[in-house]
């Protein structure tokens, strides 16, 4: 029923095959072809009662195509006339046979096609076929640009043998150890007093005062930061909603899907009928086709990229600020990169390991939620024969609501995360520095020689005077006190 053969005008021939026919119950038969793609089984003869009919064997013949050949487009019911006695043939308003499929499954025993009652049926079994595709000139593409990041990572791992400044531990290492002459005398100075200056020894006033404030996580990093990061979350959600408020009002008027029930039964990442992409000016056959479906598929995996690079530099940044103010408040070993005497090495994600690892799960699970609502999908067809059938195949991209909405869900849950992390207070009012290399230069003017490889503490250096003497803070492996709000310190 489901395609030409030989048997058709030669029902004999079946008998050379009769080994790769099974007898299905009509229960089975309904759950083995209510599939939308189907593999593993082929052409189908369903067995009526007997009927006065004198003259042919034959009551009724169905095909079914991947592709309306006249439209150019999906058939969305691929199993349609299973339900043909369920809604009365054929009728223009019909429910989807994948919404009715259950209940003719439930009464089996009474199940009709086209108003033939089936005894039950005969399918032929096939051998499931599985190929690897892929397009060379992408290939070749993906294999060039990783050769030339491996030569990039061997060449710095092998080549360069200098010291070089990757952490906060690593410059305040540096500046203990050959004090910056330039920044003398400013131990107060900020990220922000060197940004706006030009010239630092004229324009930046010192002695400075000492004041308390209590500096917010989110005003460690600069506002452009902040407005990039969040304009690109908001870019993304906004095209996420957008796409789903394009998709469900579709699924809802042509298949009946409605409610988060009906869109979860659609599944993630699944390829669907009633999900692929069609209509957007995208190739569906040849090579231009999987050149569109790849990137297609893969142009919000770039995006999700971007964000969580600027993301990532933000929580950097937050953090890094959260380390410098800690050293005002506790005295601990610098992290570095090659760690000498009590010094400790850097964390491996560059994070402290209670924000790095849910950071790189969040990004690893949103990854995996985009690569599973946007996806490349291609369906090969066979014909009743088992020869290919490339002119109904079809090459393009399946989209899962379910998978959006939950992109939408944990996206939106990161950016509050982040939003949560900055109103977070430091741990001092020591002055910020940032990622400011001049700032930290500022704060490692110990008056006497000290061993960076000792714990550290920033601090006001002990003096003899009790009034009237500017003071000065620096890193010191020594004693340290707690500046006094009000007081001078250069």
């Amino acid at each position: 029923m489901c395609d030409p053969a030989p048997w058709l005008t030669d029902p004999k021939s079946v008998q050379k095959d009769a080994l790769q026919w099974d007898r299905l119950e009509n229960e089975e038969c309904i759950s083995a072809y209510a599939q939308e793609f189907l593999a593993g089984r082929r052409n189908l003869v369903l067995v009526v009662d007997d009927l006065d009919n004198t003259t042919s064997s034959l009551y009724e013949l169905e095909r079914y195509q991947l592709m309306n050949d006249y439209y150019e487009t999906i058939n969305p019911e691929p199993y349609y006339w299973i339900c043909s006695h369920y809604y009365g043939y054929w009728k223009e308003d019909y429910p989807p046979c994948s919404n009715t499929v259950g209940s003719v499954e439930s009464d089996a025993s009474n199940w009709a096609v086209y108003g033939y009652r089936i005894r039950y049926c005969q399918s032929e079994k096939v051998e499931q076929k599985c190929r690897l595709n892929f397009n060379l000139p992408v290939l070749g593409i993906v294999i060039v640009f990783n050769a030339v990041k491996l030569a990039c990572m061997t060449f710095v791992a092998y080549r360069m043998h200098d010291r070089p400044m990757i952490t906060l531990g690593d410059a305040v290492s540096s500046f203990l150890r050959l004090p910056d002459a330039t920044t003398k005398g400013m131990c107060l100075a900020t990220r922000a007093h060197f940004q706006r200056c030009r010239d630092w020894a004229q324009e930046i006033e010192t002695p400075m005062t000492y004041r308390l404030q209590k500096m917010r996580w989110m005003k460690t990093a600069s506002n452009k930061h902040w407005l990039i990061t969040v304009s690109l979350f908001v870019l993304a959600l906004a095209t996420i909603l957008g796409l789903l408020g394009y998709s469900i009002p579709h699924l809802k008027t042509s298949y009946g899907h409605s409610g988060i029930s009906s869109l979860w039964s659609l599944g993630v990442g699944k390829t669907r009928s009633e999900t692929m992409i069609e209509g957007w000016a995208i190739p569906t056959r040849g090579e231009s086709a999987v050149i569109s479906a790849i990137l297609v598929a893969n142009s919000p995996q770039l995006i999700l990229s971007l964000i969580y690079v600027f993301f990532n530099g933000l929580c950097t940044r937050m953090l890094l600020a959260r380390e410098w103010s800690s050293f005002a408040r506790h005295r601990k070993a610098l992290r570095v990169s090659s760690p000498r005497g009590e010094q400790r090495s850097t964390y491996f994600l560059q994070l402290p390991y209670r924000y790095g690892v849910p950071l790189v799960i969040y990004s690893t699970v949103l990854h995996w939620l985009v690569s599973q609502s946007i996806f490349l999908a291609r369906v090969e067809t066979w014909d009743s024969a088992g020869a290919y059938a490339g002119r109904e195949s079809v090459t393009t991209c399946g989209y899962s609501p379910m998978g959006i909405i939950l992109t939408a869900i944990v996206a939106a849950c990161l950016v509050l995360t982040g939003f949560g992390m900055g109103l977070r207070h430091l741990d001092s009012d020591m002055p910020v520095a940032g990622g400011c290399s001049a700032a930290i230069s500022a704060a490692c003017h110990p008056p006497d020689e000290i061993s960076e490889k000792l714990p550290l503490q920033w601090g006001a250096l002990p003096t003899d005077e009790t009034s009237g003497v500017i003071g000065h803070c620096s890193f010191s492996s020594g004693d340290v006190e707690e500046p006094v709000p009000g007081n001078l310190y250069a």
